[in-house]
């Protein structure tokens, strides 16, 4: 096949030449925005009937259920013209987050949104998930910025996204692509969900021998229930398990700040694959890593509490502090149980310190049952790093493939089911 002679240059960018331009209206049933209830963020609750989803929730590859609040039937009532529907996408609108999209997650509705999201419903002449893939392209973020209303802050008008021009395929062609992503995303899903499990087992453990006192006594059997002999500990004010220490976190940790890159890539390339780790996520890549062997990492100004783990080369930003152990598992949940609230010494934004980590007070176990305890999790952690770099592996298959397949690079042979170059 000519790769030439089958695409066609248009206001959009390259795409092939049997695709249609249209605008969005033409193939869409509803595009509207939210408002915030009366009230504001007053009647805002960590539970209730309908979820209010706003932007900090929505991002292209995931929905971050963090953060996400909920208001009562009396006050979603007011925002009833604005229901989200299983399949509505979801687009950002104003502000720094403006162009993020993505597919209203089924275990969110009934919801709402507020006036800085913007729900895309369409007809059965545009897929919902092709629409999401091509409002995740690069190039449509920029034909997005293109269309910035202007003023003081970022903002897309109800006109402006019905006008968006964007490609047709025939149903068929839309089909397949969505499929191919879907089971992409579907495979990154499932990997999260088996590293939920043994993050939640690993912490389990942590309080059931930790906390609770239950690890296996020289029988096997738990401590405490068992009858093993606990002491008090002054500097805890609680009892511990007898031969236990009390000690600073810093005696078994080495911590420091991480730095500022000079350059850096939003997506993982050949060149740019070395995790650039922030506060709370992982922000882009650049070319050489500052550790090598295993990481934790959390918020030093901003967000706290995010306890980030890495058994690869990394680069932490200089918004993070980092530290090693040779306690690395223990460490780690311990970390996930700190109140970093206390912790914080900023005035005008949250601020945590080294010392102030290394002067936290903790229990020592017996070197035997650290070591059960690291092997055991460091098992399950195993799996869990190996489904990371397989997500990982599998957006950046995404990122290549997907302005390929737009652009026509990669064409789509319905009839065989498959795809050609």
């Amino acid at each position: 096949m000519n790769y030439k002679s089958d695409i066609k240059e248009t206001e959009i960018g390259l795409i092939p030449r049997h695709w249609n331009l249209s605008i969005l209206k033409e193939h869409t049933t509803k595009i509207g925005s939210g408002a915030t209830p009366r009230g504001g963020s007053r009647v805002y609750k960590n539970d209730g009937e309908f979820a209010l989803i706003r932007s900090q929730n929505v991002f292209d590859d995931e929905f971050v259920y963090d953060g996400l609040v909920y208001i009562q039937k009396k006050h979603a009532d007011e925002l009833a013209n604005v229901t989200i529907e299983e399949n509505d996408i979801l687009l950002n609108i104003t502000g720094a987050s403006l162009g993020r999209v993505h597919i209203a997650p089924k275990d969110t509705l009934p919801a709402r949104v507020n006036q800085h999201v913007s729900i895309i419903r369409t007809k059965e002449s545009l897929l919902p998930y092709f629409l999401y893939l091509y409002l995740c392209l690069p190039r449509t973020k920029q034909y997005m910025l293109g269309h910035d209303a202007g003023g003081t802050r970022q903002a897309l008008t109800k006109e402006m996204i019905e006008n968006f021009i964007i490609p047709i395929p025939p149903i068929e062609e839309q089909k397949y692509i969505a499929e191919l992503f879907l089971n992409i995303n579907n495979n990154k899903k499932t990997n999260t969900t088996i590293n939920k499990i043994a993050e939640t087992i690993s912490q389990t453990l942590y309080k059931y021998w930790f906390i609770d006192f239950e690890f296996p006594n020289e029988e096997g059997k738990p401590y405490k229930s068992s009858g093993g002999e606990l002491v008090y500990s002054e500097e805890l004010e609680k009892e511990i398990p007898k031969k236990w220490e009390t000690i600073n976190f810093g005696e078994i940790i080495n911590i420091s700040s991480g730095k500022r890159p000079d350059e850096k890539s939003e997506i993982r390339t050949s060149t740019f694959n070395i995790p650039l780790v922030g506060a709370s996520k992982i922000m882009g890549y650049v070319r050489e890593s500052i550790y090598e062997n295993p990481t934790i990492i959390i918020g030093r100004v901003g967000t706290h509490g995010v306890i980030q783990r890495f058994d690869r080369p990394t680069y932490p930003s200089d918004n993070t502090l980092v530290i090693t152990s040779d306690y690395y598992e223990y460490v780690y949940q311990y970390l996930k149980n700190v109140d970093y609230s206390a912790l914080n010494i900023g005035s005008t934004q949250p601020l945590i310190t080294q010392t102030s980590i290394k002067k936290l007070l903790t229990i020592l176990p017996p070197q035997d049952i650290l070591r059960f305890f690291e092997k055991i999790c460091n098992s399950m952690y195993m799996k869990v790093h190996e489904n990371y770099r397989m997500s990982e592996n599998l957006q950046s298959i995404k990122n290549a493939l997907l302005p390929k397949l737009m652009s026509g690079k990669i064409r789509v042979k319905i009839s065989k089911n498959e795809a050609s170059t």
